[in-house]
């Protein structure tokens, strides 16, 4: 059994802890026995977190049901921290874990015995009925040892006080009635047994306590002696009647080389607010500290050999006071005059401005910084930079917005980047996603070919902050990225100017709607490049712009490089030829003895670095051999188009114009043949003639 007065002392134990902040319930492990089938724990159980039995090789298993136990079951009573096991773990240990609330245990000292006057509580009764039957015991032992008799005939008819009975029967019935009576309580009522009484003797007293609760207050005190230590203790704990705790202790700890007092006051507040206030005075051998600290508010003194210190929120110096050297962190002087001003922290008196001298912390609120005549920020390390954060409701994640400087990787170069990036900081780095822009030097350009950036996915150029209407859009978010005016519907753009032009375009697509211009920057031509079919659905048309206006050619003029290889064709070209549109009109002279002048040749054209292969074999004339025979037959090289000569010297020929030549020629070839006609019928008759005058001779 537990030796409970020597554990929790006497009279009356009190220590129900109320499982709050300041009173919390404690985690037990006890090794207990049991005996006449249950054990006793030290303190109540918490039924909220269960009891945990181990031991024996049993897996054990808490019922609630009391009625019947099985050999690896256990029941417990939460109310007296009992645990009940089956008959056969009599006397036998086992290991038991358990959230305790306290005890609440009522000394025997403390309960009044009402059945006999002469007994002011039931210990001195108990200890009286244990003397008695000691008393008898050591009787009968006399008397078996001093008469030795049958036990059958011994005289056990004299009671403690002398009083005879005429048989030990007597006296049996005597002591039952006596026990009997001790069923009766002090109001009349009969109880079963001695127990029975006592146990609701145990129960009314715990209500009653439990009805003085709210208004409770448990005092105690402590001496621990330890070899080189000695700590006492005193203190209180006391719940009002609107629930509000309080705890009060005072303490000395003495060791050889300290001394510590302290008194601390801790309170719970009904609306679950905390207040803690204490103080302490430590003393050393060289050192002595008086602190006083109210949730959290510290005023202190400190003597030592360095000199003495005085800390606090608020210290009031009266009288005259002379300082010969002093720092003073933080003050609040009518006036001050000074060479020398030394400070750790600098604060407005509305506390908007804060400045911190030893970490460089700045805090200010609802201020404005102006600077003028060349003003610099300059900042000193690579890592310097000027930020804001924001959390996301949404995702609960932070993103930081700011302004900021650091080194390139190879250490030469400095660079600049204003921007966001996702956490509590921002950088330059992909780690932090970082969007925004990178402004680079030039000397860095020249080293490393890095220039300015703009980092992101998506980035804009445009009219307005946030109602923006005009805008270019770079986009790179998808498999194909993208740069792109918006609002096409209701603006028009350009890229590049009249007399700021971009050189070259390098793209492998032109896409339109139905047709893309090429047109010279002043003038209206051009050329006009439909990528649909037109109107007419007849063809997909390539053509100059305002050819009433402009002729256009395809290749140039000025150099065999100039020219168009191949011109491919899936119908015959399609040439002007209205009257209305020519002048200048006259009979074509040259004909047959042009055309018989000519030399039709067979010939390759000679492979250049243009050529991927050698070219094949054409049909056609040599342009000199043309002008020869033009010259012969009087043709004008420079009023006619058939012969041309480039401004390389090379000469060309439309060959389509030997057409007309050719025409006449087959003319000139009808008419004699016509004449020939003529005459061969002129001679058949001529020769019928002959014929019949032969005949009729």
């Amino acid at each position: 059994m537990l030796d409970i007065p020597n554990i929790y002392g006497d009279p009356i134990v009190y220590d129900r802890r109320k499982g709050s902040p300041i009173d919390p319930y404690r985690k037990k492990k006890e090794t207990v026995f049991i005996e006449t089938n249950y054990a006793i724990l030290s303190e109540i159980p918490n039924r909220r977190d269960r009891v945990k039995v181990s031991g024996l090789d049993i897996n054990w298993v808490e019922t609630d049901d009391r009625s019947f136990l099985e050999e690896n079951y256990f029941w417990v009573d939460y109310t007296y921290g009992h645990v009940y096991f089956h008959g056969m773990h009599q006397n036998k240990t086992i290991h038991i874990e358990y959230t305790g609330e306290g005890v609440r245990m009522l000394a025997d000292s403390r309960v009044y015995y009402s059945a006999d006057r002469r007994f002011p509580n039931l210990r001195d009764k108990l200890i009286d009925v244990d003397r008695a039957i000691l008393v008898e015991r050591n009787r009968i032992t006399e008397q078996i040892v001093s008469h030795p008799q049958p036990s059958e005939i011994v005289d056990l008819r004299v009671d403690y006080n002398g009083k005879v009975y005429d048989a030990a029967k007597h006296r049996v019935d005597a002591e039952q009635q006596k026990i009997e009576e001790a069923y009766i309580d002090a109001k009349g009522i009969r109880h079963e047994s001695l127990k029975k009484r006592i146990d609701s003797l145990q129960l009314a007293t715990e209500e009653s306590l439990d009805e003085q609760e709210t208004i409770n207050t448990n005092i105690w005190a402590e001496i621990n002696l330890i070899p080189g230590k000695i700590t006492l203790e005193t203190g209180m704990l006391e719940e009002k009647i609107n629930g509000e705790l309080t705890k009060i202790t005072s303490r000395i700890d003495l060791i050889p080389s300290q001394i510590q007092l302290e008194v601390q006051e801790l309170k719970e507040y009904t609306d679950g607010e905390f207040s803690r206030q204490a103080s302490t005075l430590t003393m050393l051998s060289n050192k002595m500290e008086l602190k006083v600290d109210v949730n959290g508010i510290v005023s202190s003194i400190n003597l030592s050999e360095e000199g003495v210190r005085i800390d606090g929120a608020k210290n009031h110096i009266t009288g005259e006071t002379k300082i010969d050297n002093a720092v003073i962190k933080s003050a609040n002087i009518e006036s001050l005059s000074a060479s020398k001003l030394r400070t750790g922290i600098l604060r407005s008196e509305n506390d908007h401005t804060t400045w911190n001298l030893n970490t460089g912390e700045l805090t200010m609120a609802s201020a404005d910084i102006t600077m003028g005549s060349g003003a610099n920020i300059r900042f000193t390390d690579s890592g310097n930079k000027i930020v804001y954060t924001q959390l996301d409701p949404q995702t609960k994640n932070n993103h930081t917005a700011g302004f900021g400087v650091g080194r390139n990787i190879n250490q030469r170069f400095p660079f600049s980047y204003f921007g966001t990036a996702r956490g509590n900081t921002v950088a330059a780095s992909d780690s932090v996603s970082f969007t925004g822009f990178i402004a680079n030097t030039d000397a860095r350009t020249d080293v490393d070919n890095i220039g300015n950036s703009v980092v992101g996915d998506m980035f804009h150029i445009r009219d307005r902050a946030v109602s923006f209407d005009v805008a270019f859009r770079f986009d790179l978010t998808g498999s194909v990225k993208r740069m792109h005016p918006i609002n096409t519907g209701r603006h028009t753009y350009d890229l590049g100017a009249d007399n700021n032009r971009f050189r070259n375009l390098y793209v492998d697509n032109v896409r339109s709607n139905g047709s893309v211009n090429i047109r010279d920057s002043h003038l209206t031509s051009g050329w006009l490049m439909q990528t649909r079919y037109a109107n007419d659905g007849s063809a997909i048309t390539l053509r100059g712009l305002n050819g009433g206006t402009y002729n256009y050619s395809i290749g140039g003029r000025n150099g065999n490089w100039e020219r168009i290889t191949t011109i491919r064709l899936k119908n015959k070209p399609n040439v002007s030829s209205d009257r209305r549109l020519k002048k200048d009109i006259a009979i074509l002279d040259l004909g047959l003895d042009f055309m018989i002048d000519l030399n039709p040749s067979v010939f390759r054209f000679k492979k250049t670095n243009r050529d991927m292969e050698e070219n094949k074999l054409d049909f056609g004339f040599i342009a000199q051999e043309v002008r020869e025979v033009m010259d012969k037959h009087g043709v004008d090289i420079n009023e006619h188009s058939l012969l041309t000569q480039d401004g390389d010297g090379m000469y060309a020929l439309e060959h389509e114009q030997f057409i007309a030549p050719m025409v006449n020629s087959i003319k000139e070839l009808n008419n004699k043949d016509i004449d020939k006609d003529r005459r061969i019928k002129d001679l058949e008759v001529k020769v019928r003639k002959l014929e019949e005058q032969l005949a009729s001779a």
